[in-house]
């Protein structure tokens, strides 16, 4: 599995191994993922897998977490989900650590 972050010249994917879960995604050094982002928080959002289901769950944000265009605290994704961290319009990108061709 992988999340593709959409910058404006390119996408990243960053790819979700099984042995990564739960993947903890924010601006803080502690994140998993790394987005640098002034409206992602440092604890933003934590992705989960259970019995062949993805989740994604708000870690009480500043800014909330959305999935197709609709706030959530918690949701089930899938293939070609939008999973926006902050407000909309937020352009996020992984750090380097994180980036997967």
């Amino acid at each position: 599995m992988y999340l593709a972050f959409e910058g404006s010249d390119r996408t990243f994917l960053v790819s979700l191994r099984a042995k990564m879960w739960p993947t903890r995604m924010g601006r803080g050094f502690a994140a998993d993922v790394r987005i640098e982002e002034q409206r992602v928080s440092r604890r933003h959002a934590i992705i989960t897998a259970h019995r062949g289901a993805v989740r994604v769950e708000d870690d009480q944000s500043a800014n909330g977490t959305s999935v197709n265009g609709r706030r959530v605290i918690a949701a089930e994704l899938s293939h070609g989900d939008e999973l926006v961290l902050g407000r909309p319009g937020c352009a996020t990108s992984p750090s380097a650590d994180r980036r997967a061709a």
